[in-house]
């Protein structure tokens, strides 16, 4: 069942008993960080940064951690 806020989805229900309540967290837990991992791919895509190389990577964390150094925190 969907569960709708105004006409747009907020929520699913679905039915489990408790045999099968480990089973379909497990399951949704996975489906959720494929989705969050397909909208960072996107996301990545989108700015240009799906084609950075190690190098390139690695310079960059090291740029984050000196700004952050810097700022104290």
């Amino acid at each position: 069942m969907v569960v709708t806020n105004h006409g747009r989805p907020v929520a699913v229900l679905m039915s489990v008993d408790e045999t099968s309540v480990e089973q379909s967290l497990t399951a949704w837990r996975r489906v959720r960080a494929t989705q969050i991992i397909a909208e960072i791919q996107m996301e990545s895509a989108r700015k240009g940064t799906d084609t950075l190389t190690s190098g390139e990577i690695d310079d960059e964390i090291k740029k984050v951690r000196q700004e952050r150094g810097k700022s104290g925190r």
